[in-house]
Order: structure tokens, then sequence, then C-alpha cells
């Protein structure tokens, strides 16, 4: 995903966000709606990488009727990533794949949440080789780059944030979901 232009971005603290995520989620996913699955990564072991994971819980606990992998209780990270992608795909053919998950910035992008064609590229601020995941992606700045670190680093994301972005996303999603005709509440 470096270098592919976001086709959306704004602050997890703008009151429009959350109307902007679902009127670009509409007019990407529109011809997809019945054929779009969530794919939230990450792990609540780490404060910033638990975006992934606190959107797929918030969805799954709002009623949301998308099919959505990765929560706190199941998660979809690092270590079962390649084996879960592998059955979900099974399980979704022809499926559009949403990914979720959080990502490193410059200073000034911490906060941002983007939309960008194409998928995620898991772990790779930590020099993980993970397939890409995903056909359009959202995500969410959590953390200043810091060069090469190491994975025993302790926790730098603050919950709040990361928390609050989620809750964001989450309800951009479910905008786009009411506003489709697919939830009713």
């Amino acid at each position: 995903m470096v270098g592919t232009p976001s086709i959306f971005r704004g602050s997890y603290t703008d009151p429009q966000v959350e109307t902007g995520l679902a009127m670009v989620l509409k007019s990407i996913l529109g011809p997809y709606q019945n054929r779009v699955i969530v794919l939230c990564i990450g792990t609540d072991a780490n404060i910033a990488d638990s975006l992934g994971p606190l959107v797929g819980t918030m969805l799954v606990e709002a009623g949301s009727l998308l099919p959505i992998y990765g929560t706190l209780d199941q998660p979809l990270h690092a270590r079962n990533l390649k084996c879960r992608l592998e059955s979900i795909q099974k399980e979704h053919p022809g499926f559009l794949e949403l990914a979720i998950d959080a990502s490193v910035g410059k200073k000034e992008e911490i906060g941002n949440i983007e939309i960008k064609n194409g998928g995620v590229h898991p772990g790779r601020a930590l020099r993980k080789r993970l397939p890409q995941v995903g056909h359009i992606s959202i995500i969410g700045k959590v953390e200043v780059i810091q060069g090469i670190r190491s994975v025993a680093q302790p926790n730098v994301g603050r919950l709040g944030m990361v928390y609050r972005m989620a809750r964001v996303i989450a309800g951009g999603i479910l905008l786009w979901e009411r506003e489709s005709g697919r939830l009713n509440h």
C-alpha cells in the first residue's frame, strides 16, 4: 500500500468522518453490497494493534449482517492469518474483502482514518512477511513511524484514541449498511 493514494481521509475527531466513510463505502461497495466480507486485522496484545479487533467486535455487537472476521475474542493476526485467510476465502468465493487494520504514520497523520484501493500488508512495520489482505482497506494511523522496532517494545499507542477511532470506523460501516438497506436499526 505504500504510495497508494487515499480515496478518503479524515480525522477521527471530525464529526463528519462517519458520514464521509459511509458515503465512500456506498460508492465503492454498492455493486458488491451483498458480497462483502470484513477482515479486521490485529490483536489486543498490543494497544496500537487492537484497532481491527475492536472494530470487528463493535460491528458484531451492533448486529452487522456482514460476515466479519477478527474480533477481540477471535482475532485475525500474524500467527493465524495465512491459515484463516485460506478458509475464509473458500467460504466466501468471489466476495470483496474490506480489510481494516492499524497503521503507522508521520506525527501529523496520527488519528487519520483512510480508505484505499487495495489491501493492507499486515505486520509490514515489524518486517513480517504476511500475505496482502483485502481489495479495499480502511486504515487508522495510530502510531508514529519509529524505524525498525522490536516486537517486545512496550505498547506506545493510546487506548482511548484507538477505541474512539474504532468506534468511528464501525459507525461508518454500520451507517453504510443502514443506508444500503442491509440494516433496519
